[in-house]
């Protein structure tokens, strides 16, 4: 299967139009359903990392909203791919496989494309849950967001638990516990309705 990855990674490094900085778009309702929903997880993901990062020193919050709208910036280029590859496109599994796989290439030859060399670790370390640099910044701060944003979503079963990565111990978020981290839910659903609605216009 990874040899299918790699052909869908090739089809998309020659693509210019996936590298483009406008939005990508496709005429396929399935790929159009998807691409759809990751850019709403992005939003969702930024809210939550803007919110996380008022309790850390080192990350502000307008970089930390930027790094949520960032770091899946791959997804909807190996959505729009897969229309050529329908057997991954419509299973679950393999459509999930297939963005883990590909995300953090894709989203660093976009990040250098369009300029933000500085952001490339970001992408790259996307769902790098064992990421341990000494010092703990953005990347880090955005595994945590990732976690918040999948609460409530089928795929959070399949997120670590918060106490298992080292980045929410090196961003001092310990106080996070079940009962803070809902109410960081609940503080953010506001932010995170005028954000959708901002981007869906």
């Amino acid at each position: 299967m990874d040899k299918v990855y790699e052909d869908v990674y090739l089809s998309i490094k020659n693509n210019k139009a996936f590298l483009s900085r406008t939005a990508f778009q496709s005429s396929n309702p399935t790929v159009k359903k998807q691409i759809k929903e990751a850019y709403q997880f992005s939003t969702k993901m930024a809210v939550m990392a803007c919110f996380l990062a008022e309790k850390v020193p080192n990350v502000t919050p307008s970089d930390a909203m930027l790094g949520g709208l960032f770091q899946d910036i791959g997804v909807p280029a190996i959505l729009g791919a897969l229309d050529k590859y329908p057997a991954i496109l419509k299973d679950d599994k393999l459509r999930k496989n297939c963005v883990d796989y590909l995300a953090p290439k894709v989203g660093a030859m976009i990040m250098k494309a369009w300029g933000f060399d500085d952001k490339v670790g970001l992408v790259l370390n996307r769902k790098n849950w064992q990421l341990d640099n000494e010092q703990a910044g953005l990347a880090e701060l955005m595994l945590i967001a990732r976690v918040h944003a999948m609460i409530g979503t089928p795929d959070f079963k399949g997120c670590p638990s918060l106490f298992k990565i080292p980045a929410f111990h090196k961003l001092s978020l310990g106080e996070l516990g079940p009962d803070n981290t809902f109410q960081v839910l609940v503080d953010s659903k506001q932010e995170l309705d005028e954000m959708q609605g901002l981007l869906a216009a």
